[in-house]
């Protein structure tokens, strides 16, 4: 007979997302389209992954955002214009969307009810369409404004680099498990077991000098 596993309630995901990723942040590499179901869709494709949150364990490096295209406002396509129009401090017209590619790009999902679909409730209403849109938080680390502008909020990995800078590995460390925004943050786990500095500098945000150990931060 058959192995038939275990009846389990583990490693369930959340109804209606198509990626276990909530919430990470990825280097934008390329934007492919494709067509589904004869609907147009736009693949963006991301490199550098670093979960932040996910509906379970995620350990790929690259992940890919499949996200419909629509000529309306209130839609996911519309949703995601909307959030890169807030980080750049500009109009979602205009919104270059290829200047963003290469860029660090901290993305976050949610379900959200926009729009109207073709079935009806009961009471002969239409019923409302729910599904799951992205929105970008922030490029290489500036985010929009509080008020919708371009004023730049710094993430907590522009944060830490800043920290960074001009100090050595003891200096860095000390400062840094003090500060508040990385005390609150799960990026602390990074800094004691020493791994987040070796992937800076294999990016090469960071230089160390060999002689002094003092890391100055590039651009």
């Amino acid at each position: 007979m058959e192995d038939i596993p275990k009846p389990s309630f583990k490693g369930l995901m959340a109804t209606g997302f198509k990626t276990p990723l909530v919430e990470f942040n990825g280097r934008l590499l390329v934007i492919m389209p494709a067509t589904r179901f004869n609907n147009i869709y736009y693949d963006f494709n991301y490199g550098e992954i670093e979960v932040i949150q996910a509906t379970m364990p995620y350990l790929f490096p690259t992940a890919v955002l499949q996200v419909k295209y629509s000529s309306a406002e209130n839609s996911g396509w519309g949703i995601l214009g909307d959030s890169y129009a807030a980080v750049l401090g500009v109009g979602r017209d205009d919104v270059d969307l290829e200047a963003q590619v290469g860029k660090m790009h901290h993305m976050v999902s949610r379900m959200k009810e926009y729009g109207e679909s073709q079935e009806v409730d009961e009471a002969g209403h239409k019923k409302p369409i729910i599904g799951q849109v992205w929105e970008v938080k922030s490029l290489d680390g500036l985010s929009a404004g509080v008020a919708g502008g371009s004023a730049a909020i710094p993430t907590i990995e522009a944060h830490l680099l800043i920290l960074l800078n001009g100090k050595n590995d003891a200096q860095f460390l000390g400062a840094a498990l003090q500060d508040p925004l990385v005390k609150a943050d799960p990026i602390q786990s990074q800094l004691i077991d020493q791994t987040w500095i070796p992937v800076q500098l294999a990016l090469g945000k960071v230089v160390k000098d060999a002689a002094t150990g003092i890391y100055t931060v590039i651009g």
